[in-house]
């Protein structure tokens, strides 16, 4: 298996583990409320990103296939990797 992928485990897996607790979360303590855990996935199951409508033309797949390989801690959105392109999204 990759680096890359070890480190994402690690991050994912901290993300993870401050949203769930055994009784009360770190997120809980922290915000006062239960984070919503409906966008979890599995780690390296199969996810497609969809491409904006400026970068597709007409007969252009409008999502591309990739590895979910965690989450983002900015922003409300998962981290990808496309396999096609070797690159993350």
């Amino acid at each position: 298996m990759p680096t890359f992928y070890l480190v994402e485990m690690v991050w994912t897996a901290a993300y993870i583990q401050n949203r769930i607790g055994e009784r009360v979360s770190a997120h809980g303590l922290y915000f006062g409320w239960k984070p919503n855990l409906r966008h979890l996935r599995a780690f390296g199951s199969l996810a497609y990103v969809h491409i904006p409508d400026e970068k597709w033309r007409n007969l252009d797949l409008m999502s591309e296939k990739c590895i979910l390989v965690g989450y983002s801690h900015e922003e409300k959105r998962c981290k990808c990797y496309k396999t096609l392109r070797n690159k993350f999204e």
